[in-house]
């Protein structure tokens, strides 16, 4: 690099994006598990630019757009307050020779002629912002099918930055960087006739699951909501309960298929044998056989050593409806007094 001085400030940051890969790894840098710095949302998710291809990441929150200067700056303290010049020339003047590649940079990589993958990161994030401008203008259009299951504006305002809607309007709930579940609002049908009202993003080789809000499950959350995690089956049972609780809980929602729950399990496992008090896992799942085979299934699988297990709530909150989201919009009054009384009793 001795003739870096030589270059001008624009072939400097091609040197720079050249090198990334490096140094993420030299700051440590977890491009999959960055907090935005302007609103301290988790939502940022990295993805390769079609202008230059270079990576960026991208806040589902506010919208902001961080790329490798923006990220060391706030990584380095000595650089916070460095014009990007000077953070390019001290970028340039460290010795990466015995620094590896950084393997999450290496997955972008390895998936940059696959156009679905950073579409499908920045489909998610267009959604999420497309649903937080609709509540803030109260736009009814877009937000009509979400009023017809009896939410109102107010609700909506707790589901900002956790559903999306798409350019049909169809509901987008964000699974994972690569994973969706679409509810639309016209159902089509398969090839046998059958009407299909969710579907899944296409499931890609790296696709991890198809569970929503399962990634907020960690150390961190467990603890603030005092070891208490609230599984249920469906998407809208699970923000339905957050509604109403005001987000002050840890739900998620399995997607509805057993083959998730060895997933489930093992998380929530691995991290409560790592914590001093025992986690409290209130399975929800709908008032039917089906619901109940599914509660028994998932059951055995948590270690009963590190984990309470509490599978007969549902006919507690919901006792007179199929799920929470049918006893939210027949009974809505009764369904918040039995919630609040679980609260305040678990807490």
């Amino acid at each position: 690099m001795s003739n870096i001085k030589s270059l001008n400030f624009k072939e400097k940051l091609e040197k720079i994006h050249q090198l990334e890969d490096k140094i993420f790894n030299y700051y440590s840098i977890d491009i999959n598990n960055f907090y935005c710095p302007s609103c301290n949302d988790k939502r940022l998710k990295p993805f390769r630019s079609k202008k230059d291809s270079h990576i960026k990441l991208k806040c589902y929150g506010c919208s902001s757009t961080l790329d490798i200067i923006d990220l060391v700056k706030e990584i380095d303290s000595n650089l916070k307050n460095l014009a990007p010049g000077k953070v390019v020339d001290h970028l340039l003047s460290l010795n990466y020779s015995n620094i590896e590649s950084a393997s999450e940079v290496e997955q972008i990589k390895k998936t940059k002629l696959d156009p679905l993958l950073t579409n499908f990161d920045e489909f998610i994030a267009d959604s999420l912002n497309k649903f937080n401008r609709a509540v803030d203008t109260n736009n009814s259009q877009e937000l009509e099918y979400l009023y017809s299951r009896g939410y109102t504006h107010q609700d909506l305002e707790f589901l900002k930055n956790f559903i999306g809607l798409d350019e049909k309007n169809n509901i987008v709930f964000a699974c994972s960087i690569e994973s969706y579940i679409l509810r639309l609002l016209k159902p089509w049908h398969d090839k046998k006739g059958k009407e299909i009202r969710y579907k899944n993003s296409v499931r890609l080789e790296k696709t991890r699951h198809y569970c929503y809000l399962l990634d907020t499950v960690n150390i961190d959350n467990i603890i603030k909501n005092n070891y208490n995690i609230f599984l249920f089956e469906g998407v809208f049972d699970t923000i339905t309960f957050r509604i109403l609780c005001k987000n002050k809980c840890l739900a998620f929602a399995t997607g509805g298929a057993d083959s998730n729950h060895n997933l489930i399990a093992n998380k929530i496992n691995d991290i409560a044998s790592r914590l001093n008090y025992k986690v409290n896992v209130f399975i929800m799942f709908d008032n039917d056989e089906a619901g109940e085979h599914n509660t028994s299934l998932l059951t055995e699988l948590f270690n009963k050593n590190y984990i309470n297990v509490y599978k007969n709530m549902s006919k507690f909150l919901f006792k007179n409806s199929k799920d929470i989201s049918e006893e939210f919009k027949n009974n809505r009054a009764e369904l918040e007094t039995r919630i609040e009384y679980l609260l305040n009793k678990i807490n």
